[in-house]
């Protein structure tokens, strides 16, 4: 496979995360362990951890990086001392105060057998962006192997080119191997993401009609209220205000008034936000631009629905105005 052209590496693996059986083979193992040197679990009550085999290259391929110690090497096959690596998950649960690396585990298929840690990499959520990081275990190919694997192999061209000659290098091997399937990791996470983007969407959609309704509430409010009010400013004009004075005075009126709502509202929404907490990633219920952008926006909408009505007052002749009133 690496010498197909456009491939630059190729690692195997039990499982990949984010997938499902549905599109690659994907074992999902939780094998429990005992920590030499720790006291002893009650007997049935070991912790567990996830379980994959993996190959040499597997970290670099895609892109996990080995954060203490080493990752594996092709001369951690079955003649050399039994080795792991583990993720940050592990370490922060099972070693809070130490370094995990040259700790042993009694882990394994079947008889445990005591293997040393000797990396620790990068931890990866499993089961999309929203799911926590939990503790896992790598074990070397070479010196643990599995019925079930799926080779990754990270390219500079489409994924498309690459598929049909991987195939033929499987089959080259073995003529008989049957293939399960191929996909990206993008349309792994993409997959993930179907269902999340919907419900986005959806709650997006409704903000955005929410949104357009509450200015428009806001802008005839206003609207109506200086219109009711053309008589008072043909006085006002009539006794020799300002046209700039008496638009101002009535902009400065409806935007405080605006910014009462604002306020009462932005103290509503930090007390609401809590309860969608679980449905964002990366921002804060109470992002601040979220919120200046909110009430930058009701603001706009209150000083445009009480400056127009009181331009066109303006332009009415103070006669007509009160004639009219």
């Amino acid at each position: 496979m690496e010498a197909i052209p456009g491939v630059r590496r190729v690692a195997l693996t039990s499982s990949v995360p984010g997938a499902t059986d549905g599109t690659v083979a994907s074992i999902e193992i939780d094998l429990s362990f005992t920590i030499e040197n720790h006291a002893a679990p009650p007997e049935g009550h070991e912790p567990e951890a996830r379980v994959s085999m993996v190959s040499e290259r597997y970290f670099e391929v895609m892109e996990i990086a080995v954060l203490s110690g080493r990752g594996f090497t092709s001369s951690d096959d079955g003649r050399a001392p039994p080795v792991i690596a583990v993720n940050e998950a592990f370490g922060r649960r099972y070693f809070p105060d130490s370094d995990p690396v040259g700790e042993k585990l009694a882990i394994g298929f079947g008889q445990r057998a005591a293997r040393e840690i000797v990396g620790i990499v990068a931890d990866v959520r499993p089961s999309g962006y929203e799911s926590e990081p939990t503790p896992e275990v790598y074990f070397p190919l070479r010196q643990q192997g599995t019925g079930s694997l799926t080779f990754i192999i990270q390219t500079d061209i489409d994924a498309a080119q690459v598929t049909s000659a991987a195939n033929a290098a499987v089959w080259r091997a073995n003529p008989s191997q049957a293939i399960w399937g191929a996909v990206t990791l993008e349309t792994l996470l993409s997959d993930w993401l179907k269902e999340r983007s919907f419900n986005l969407l959806l709650l997006g959609s409704f903000a955005l009609i929410a949104l357009a309704l509450a200015g428009i509430g806001i802008y005839g409010l206003i609207s109506f209220s200086i219109e009711q009010r053309v008589g008072e400013m043909g006085i006002r004009r009539a006794l020799g205000g300002q046209h700039r004075a008496i638009v101002g005075m009535v902009l400065r009126e409806a935007v405080s008034l605006a910014a009462l709502g604002v306020v009462l509202g932005g103290i509503g929404a930090v007390l609401l936000t809590r309860f969608i907490q679980g449905m964002l990633f990366g921002v804060e219920p109470t992002d601040p631009s979220t919120f200046v952008i909110l009430a930058a926006t009701a603001l706009g909408v209150s000083a445009l629905a009480a400056t127009l009505p009181a331009i066109r007052a303006m332009r009415i002749d103070p006669i007509v105005a009160l004639r009219n009133q």
